[in-house]
C-alpha cells in the first residue's frame, strides 16, 4: 500500500487540474468543426485556454477520440493519439 500511495502522489505531482470556470464553459459552448459532446467540448475548451498561457511552450492534445482530434484540431490544437 505504501508504494501505491508514493506513486500515486508521484503521479498527481505531475499534473494540472484546471476548473471547469465561466471561461471554460464560454469556449466548449462555441461551434465546432463536428458534432462532439459536452465533455469532449470541455476537454477541448480547456485545452485551449491552457495553450494560450503557454505561449511560447507547445502544448500537445492526446486523444484517441475521432470527434474529439477533430474539433481539437479545428481550434488550432496540435494533435496527437489518433
Amino acid at each position: 500500500t505504501a508504494a501505491k500511495r508514493k506513486e500515486l502522489t508521484e503521479i498527481l505531482a505531475r499534473m494540472d487540474l484546471v476548473p471547469i470556470d465561466g471561461g471554460v464553459i464560454d469556449r466548449a459552448k462555441g461551434s465546432f468543426a463536428v458534432n462532439v459532446r459536452a465533455l469532449d467540448a470541455i476537454h477541448v475548451a480547456t485545452a485551449e485556454i491552457l495553450a494560450a498561457e503557454a505561449k511560447d511552450e507547445a502544448l500537445e492534445f492526446w486523444t484517441h477520440d475521432e470527434r474529439q482530434a477533430t474539433a481539437a484540431l479545428s481550434r488550432g490544437l496540435t494533435v496527437l493519439g489518433v
